[in-house]
């Protein structure tokens, strides 16, 4: 049996370790915590309703086989209630996340040109 091994076509001396995506991770979050925690709050709120109006569509369908006509209208109109606060949830964390997503990529592409731009530009020819 024959093992061949490879050959490294650079030697160890230049290899220069690259920063750590720690930094990078930080310069997208930097500044934009809040947004992140207001976005995350919403989503979960936002589910959290979803589940609710399921809860709410059963009751309306036990309603509807033997209930009375005034409970079915208070039904349909917590269901229309929640149907409107979900769509002003999911429009706002809509906003809100477009707006985190804005920043943290500005911030990181700021980042990654910063330290593009600290090298050397022999390194770049």
């Amino acid at each position: 049996m024959v093992i061949l091994k490879a050959k490294a076509f650079h030697t160890e001396a230049s290899i220069k370790p690259t920063p750590s995506a720690r930094e990078y991770l930080h310069s997208f979050y930097q500044g934009n915590r809040l947004l992140y925690a207001a976005v995350m709050l919403l989503e979960v709120s936002s589910n959290f309703l979803l589940i609710l109006l399921s809860v709410t569509l059963g009751a309306l369908m036990d309603i509807a086989v033997g209930g009375s006509m005034p409970e079915f209208y208070k039904s349909c109109g917590i269901i229309a209630v929640f149907l409107i606060l979900n769509f002003t949830l999911d429009a706002l964390s809509g906003r809100l996340r477009c707006r985190f997503l804005e920043r943290a990529m500005r911030q990181y592409k700021e980042k990654v040109f910063e330290k593009l731009m600290q090298k050397k530009h022999c390194r770049f020819f």
